[in-house]
């Protein structure tokens, strides 16, 4: 079956909770309760991609006058490998365009090598190098004309 995405809902919060515990620290800004609380009441920010009527992980948006920002990104562990990463790339790229912007993008920690091959693979170049963004280790802002 294959796996579908849908934006995310109040019910959704523990699922999204129990992903980002699972991938992230606090030291790294994982989002909490309030956080997605919030992204999801403001509407066509955070979206879940769905197997088997369950979550496997979510993509949180934000739309700026000209650009779109892949926020946050998070497939658990037992789903990861699997492209579903890849599908949330996709679809918020065509958000993007549906959205006339011009370009979207987002941060990646600079030892992630696969998640900077992801990206890279679906048109996203770096722009930056961010010393020190994530504490003690550097960040790569990344960017793809829409």
């Amino acid at each position: 079956m294959m796996p579908t995405i849908r934006e995310a809902c109040a019910g959704d919060i523990e699922s999204l909770l129990e992903i980002e515990n699972e991938l992230f620290l606090p030291e790294d800004g994982r989002l909490s309760r309030r956080a997605f609380k919030y992204h999801i009441c403001k509407g066509k920010r955070v979206f879940v991609v769905v197997e088997k009527e369950e979550i496997k992980g979510y993509i949180l948006l934000r739309s700026f006058t000209t650009s779109m920002r892949i926020y946050s990104l998070g497939i658990c562990s037992k789903a990861q490998g699997r492209g579903l990463g890849e599908i949330l790339c996709v679809y918020s790229i065509e958000v993007g365009k549906k959205m006339f912007k011009n370009y979207i993008f987002l941060e990646a920690r600079s030892k992630n090598s696969k998640a900077i091959a992801l990206y890279e693979k679906l048109g996203f170049k770096v722009k930056k190098i961010l010393h020190g963004y994530y504490g003690n280790e550097d960040g790569l802002r990344m960017q793809k004309q829409l």
